[in-house]
């Protein structure tokens, strides 16, 4: 989501009771110039030079373009379906109605169809269960369904890469680059950081250097078929019949949180 619905006040009101006046508009959620401000500061407290999560957006700008005219084609995968049953619905399509994805109404199909779900426990026991313990089940499930799996790629990938990221944090990682491979796709394309540099410090080392499918940024995938960025800002009057405010940002440069049900 490059876009949120923020209420704009316009003064107070004369109710006795009290409240504001104002509407609601679209507002892109990120502010450019802070946050190269603050990941040029980081890398030069560190020392090192490391990007910050807006930097992929203006490719992805023009990769959900070709999307759309079906220069490429992008596909989702069993298990990242999975990964976001048990995630806030709105976190990827949005809270409120003025709410903008640069991926919204792109279709991406599954390239290995869907995880057969279990439900976890009679009707009798399962009210009684709370979203934490169903999660922890959810999760331990689908670390069970890929350790098990007896995928020898996936089983090298994985040793590779939880020397350097740990083995709680790699399964699905692992398990992501291999359904790319398997399926003879271009490339596998994530923003997380850790992840890239760690596929990049291994790329000459086995099985990485075997691999066709290459593990990318939607920065890197942008450069390769030399797509000029374009600022998430600039769409922020797409299908727009409604009040928008693109001079302005969240607060926090970041999206706001919702409160989850329990």
């Amino acid at each position: 989501m490059t876009h949120e619905t923020y209420w704009i006040s316009t003064g107070e009101g004369r109710r006795p009771k009290g409240g504001g006046t104002g509407y609601a508009a679209r507002v892109p959620v990120h502010n450019e110039e802070k946050e190269r401000e603050e990941t040029e500061a980081k890398s030069s407290a560190n020392g090192k030079s490391r990007p910050n999560d807006y930097d992929f957006l203006p490719y992805l700008t023009g990769i959900a373009y070709l999307a759309r005219k079906g220069m490429i084609e992008l596909y989702s995968s069993a298990e990242l379906i999975d990964e976001r049953e048990f995630h806030p619905p709105g976190r990827y399509r949005g809270y409120s109605y003025f709410d903008y994805s640069l991926l919204q109404g792109i279709e991406m199909p599954s390239i290995d169809g869907n995880v057969r779900w279990s439900v976890f426990g009679s009707p009798v026991t399962l009210p009684q269960k709370t979203t934490k313990q169903l999660l922890a089940e959810h999760l331990a499930a689908a670390q069970a369904r890929m350790r098990n799996s007896g995928d020898q790629l996936f089983h090298q990938i994985f040793n590779v890469l939880g020397n350097q990221l740990g083995n709680e944090r790699c399964d699905k990682d692992s398990w992501h680059i291999r359904t790319a491979e398997r399926n003879n796709l271009f490339c596998f394309l994530t923003s997380d950081w850790p992840l890239l540099d760690a596929c990049e410090t291994h790329r000459n080392k086995a099985p990485f250097k075997m691999l066709k499918t290459k593990v990318m940024s939607p920065r890197d995938l942008g450069k390769y078929l030399e797509i000029r960025p374009v600022a998430p800002r600039l769409l922020s009057y797409d299908s727009a019949s409604f009040f928008v405010h693109a001079d302005l940002s969240s607060p926090k440069s970041m999206r706001e949180p919702r409160r989850r049900r329990q």
